[in-house]
């Protein structure tokens, strides 16, 4: 029986996460070096910045104006 532990700071979580594996026939070596191989990859990829979620500047229109403008300060008529 192995326990392994993996320290975990991604997508928010930040925490331990405990795997307990048994083998029953051998595989061990195999199994513990592709955990390895999937917890480099992950420390290697939390530390990227997330993408900018901005509307790029560039070939824009502008907004239309809006269909009901507030009357003007005027007396309409009235005395």
């Amino acid at each position: 029986m192995i326990d392994i532990y993996f320290f975990l700071c991604l997508g928010g979580f930040q925490g331990e996460v405990k795997f307990q594996l048994t083998y029953s026939s051998g595989g061990a070596i195999d199994a513990s070096k592709a955990l390895r191989e999937v917890n480099s990859i992950f420390q290697r990829h939390a530390q990227a910045a997330p993408p900018s979620y901005g509307i790029a500047a560039a070939n824009l229109y502008e907004p239309p104006p809006p269909s009901y403008q507030a009357a003007q300060a005027s007396s309409n008529s009235f005395a």
